[in-house]
């Protein structure tokens, strides 16, 4: 069941919908009442929206760091050791250039650039397999 209720504000046509769960705005402007309203009643309706959007946002990151500090009290970690990564094993080299033995790849990431020019001049990668 929803109930409209007029509120205080003086811009026109704005009503608070409430519902059973919870109350929410709805503005019923069109833009032609937007161009109608004077520059001190924008700029008051623009700084009562910039402070909603900031009491939401800031509620919403009170309700989700609540949520991680209770996962990270469920998984018996601190927010600290949550935000590791977990090591990697240091990859070995799988290709190594014949011009320069001393560079290698492993495969991973991008292919270099000494890879890149005996691929394109027509070589397989395979032929410089370690």
């Amino acid at each position: 069941m929803l109930i409209f209720e007029q509120t205080s504000v003086s811009f026109p046509d704005a009503y608070v919908v409430r519902t059973d769960m919870h109350a929410a705005w709805r503005c019923d402007m069109k833009d032609t009442d937007l161009e109608n309203m004077s520059h001190d009643a924008l700029w008051d309706l623009h700084q009562k929206i910039l402070e909603v959007l900031s009491r939401r946002l800031e509620d919403e990151t009170r309700k989700l760091q609540k949520q991680l500090d209770e996962l990270g009290r469920k998984s018996g970690k601190t927010p600290a050791e949550m935000l590791k990564r977990r090591p990697q094993p240091k990859a070995k080299p799988k290709f190594r250039n014949p011009d320069n033995p001393s560079e290698t790849w492993s495969g991973r990431g991008k292919m270099p650039r000494w890879l890149a020019r005996f691929v394109e001049a027509g070589r397989s990668r395979d032929e410089f397999k370690v």
